[in-house]
């Protein structure tokens, strides 16, 4: 410790070197003083090493974990992917069942129209060519009178081709 005093100045300063003087102050109370301190400094320094050692085997079972978590998710996802992936091929197999019931029904209705229309016109036909002849020859009017209804007939299921058949009303 150096103490400096200026009279001139009026000026004083203190210096201490705290170190040594707590090392005579420590020398005095016991001799031992810095064995004990460094065994204790060095047993802490080994407890935050041992402790950060354990923070990384901690922080590397637990990732090993997560991944294991991890897979386990993606294989159940991988699961769910298939049966949904499965579904969706229901779900399509069910619509172009659908689909095609549609279009067999469709093309049912087709037919029975086109043979609607071949009936009305043959009735068209043959009712009127009776008519002509019924009506035409003397005595025959009542086979006349017979085309003339046949022709109507055929009339009448020509106009109305485009109603919907019986089959569909009734599905609906």
């Amino acid at each position: 410790m150096k103490f400096n005093f200026d009279a001139k100045n009026k000026k004083t300063e203190i210096e201490a070197d705290v170190e040594r003087i707590v090392e005579k102050g420590m020398n005095q109370y016991d001799k031992d003083w810095k064995e004990k301190f460094n065994i204790k400094h060095n047993a802490k320094k080994e407890m935050l090493e041992i402790k950060h050692k354990q923070n990384l085997e901690n922080k590397e079972h637990d990732l090993k974990k997560k991944t294991i978590i991890q897979e386990i998710f993606d294989g159940i996802n991988s699961n769910k992917k298939i049966k949904l992936e499965e579904q969706r091929k229901l779900e399509e197999e069910k619509k172009r069942i659908e689909e095609e019931r549609i279009r067999r029904e469709q093309e049912e209705i087709m037919r029975i129209r086109q043979e609607k229309e071949k009936l009305g016109k043959i009735l068209l036909i043959v009712g009127f060519i009776i008519t002509i002849v019924g009506f035409g020859v003397p005595g025959l009017q009542m086979i006349g009178s017979v085309g003339f209804i046949g022709c109507i007939t055929g009339i009448i299921i020509l106009l109305n081709k485009d109603n919907k058949s019986p089959k569909s009303d009734s599905k609906k």
